[in-house]
């Protein structure tokens, strides 16, 4: 027996028999019977046969290997070719430099770049935006990670750094990043403190393009070098005050247009006091350990347009301000029980609040309100709305003067300019008849009205439309 190896030529390699023949060996094995001269001679002929029968088998199953290697080597190169040749078809090529520059702007990593050899090297922003952590694992590491992080700042060029810059004094290889960064202190854009020793390294260095910081209240009070005051484009400032300092940082707060605070108290009025041309501010409350004395006074926000607040553990900053600018506001109640006890008399601050600051709201949102809360809804300052977001608990049935609230709506009497109604926790109200009759109400105005109702259960969204 033979197998053909070319189907064209006829080369074939001969076979030993089948496995019929192994097994009568097998059985001549275990006989122990012993082999006559003749049969002895014929064994030792045999032998030699297959011996080199397996030399030739050896040979041919290299030179087949052989063939098989070049063509899979062959295969890879054409699917490279093929892979690169239908790149160069794709309609991304036909983009201009500009646009795909843009694209790779905001939503592309470093091995996306990687591929785009021209884009990486000609295009320095696109390297002022990376994220670098550094983590000391061991020394070698470190290194590899220190020169990567070397090579991420001079592909940037002079564009600005937006990633946020941040010192802690963990050694020994965070501190050695940090040096990095500093020596391109004129191009950060976003400055984490973290640490009081950040100013001593920072001195007298100028910060031009710097236009957030983030920090502790108690560790921006010993900027002793009033680094953050030489930011003349500062304008967003991220504020916690866990440790409840009374002081407040030397800052520019004349420049500061965004605010964000994590605060106790009302002594949080001290710094939008000092914030004339604060157009938003988000706030976030927490129980006081140690209550600061504050005077009470009204504030006004001239200028302040974006208000975002969580009602919890108290509400008494409502009680003094007022915001006639203000078109667009967020508030949330706790869901913690303890700090719900004072949410009804919240609900009235709020109510008070906006007939006070006499303003023009087209959004407003309200995350686990109580009833009460609902009364703003009423007020003729929202008669201009055009936004209106509302996540509750599950209630069914609705109280009635919700319902009425709802009417409202659906007569356009009370809003007639809303466009978009977000409602989560009132599946079952959106579902029955009592809801397709409000919105039909409203159809038969004229009015078109898109609704997204959210199941709070199932995260589930439907998106309805109203024409």
């Amino acid at each position: 027996m033979s197998t053909i190896l070319c189907d064209r030529c006829g080369h074939a390699v001969s076979s030993y028999g089948d496995e019929r023949a192994v097994e009568t060996l097998d059985e001549d094995l275990r006989s122990w019977r012993s082999l006559s001269g003749t049969e002895a001679a014929s064994v030792v002929d045999d032998l030699s046969a297959k011996i080199a029968l397996l030399a030739q088998l050896d040979g041919e199953l290299e030179r087949v290997r052989c063939v098989l290697r070049g063509l899979e080597t062959t295969k890879k190169i054409m699917e490279a070719a093929v892979s690169k040749q239908r790149a160069m078809l794709a309609p991304v090529r036909r983009l201009p430099p500009e646009l795909l520059t843009e694209i790779f702007y905001y939503s592309c990593d470093e091995e996306d770049v990687g591929h785009h050899p021209a884009l990486m090297h000609t295009t320095p922003q696109l390297w002022s935006r990376f994220r670098f952590t550094v983590h000391a694992r061991d020394d070698l590491t470190a290194l590899g990670q220190l020169q990567l992080l070397q090579k991420y700042l001079d592909l940037s060029g002079q564009h600005p750094i937006t990633a946020p810059v941040t010192y802690t004094d963990s050694p020994p290889v965070v501190p050695q990043a940090f040096l990095l960064f500093l020596r391109h202190a004129e191009r950060w854009q976003h400055l984490v403190v973290d640490s009081p020793h950040i100013f001593n390294f920072i001195g007298a260095l100028p910060l031009p393009h710097l236009t957030t910081v983030h920090g502790e209240v108690s560790l921006l009070l010993r900027d002793t070098h009033q680094v953050l005051r030489r930011a003349p484009n500062l304008r967003t400032v991220h504020l916690t005050n866990y440790h409840e300092a009374h002081d407040l940082p030397a800052l520019p707060w004349t420049q500061i247009t965004d605010l964000r605070t994590e605060w106790a108290g009302a002594s949080v009025l001290d710094v939008v006091e000092r914030c004339p041309n604060l157009v938003s501010w988000r706030h976030q409350t927490f129980a006081p350990r140690f209550p600061a004395p504050w005077s009470a006074r009204p504030i006004e926000c001239a200028r302040l347009k974006r208000l975002e607040v969580c009602l919890a553990h108290d509400s008494l900053v409502l009680e003094h301000l007022c915001m006639p600018a203000l078109t667009d506001l967020t508030l949330t109640w706790s869901s913690c029980p303890k700090e719900m006890l004072d949410a009804q008399n919240a609900a009235v601050r709020v109510v008070a609040f906006l007939q006070r600051s006499g303003c023009h709201l087209t959004r407003l949102a309200l995350h686990r309100p109580p009833l009460r809360a609902f009364e703003c809804l009423a007020l003729p300052t929202l008669r201009g709305l055009r936004a209106l977001e509302m996540y509750s608990p599950q209630q069914s049935p609705l109280p009635e003067d919700l319902l009425a609230l709802f009417w409202a709506i659906g007569r356009t009497g009370s809003m007639p300019l809303l466009e978009e109604l977000v409602l989560e926790g009132f599946t079952e109200f959106v579902k029955s008849s009592y809801f397709a009759d409000i919105m039909a109400s409203r159809c038969g105005s004229g009015c078109c009205l898109k609704c997204e109702c959210v199941d709070s259960d199932l995260g589930a969204r439907e998106l309805l439309e109203f024409c």
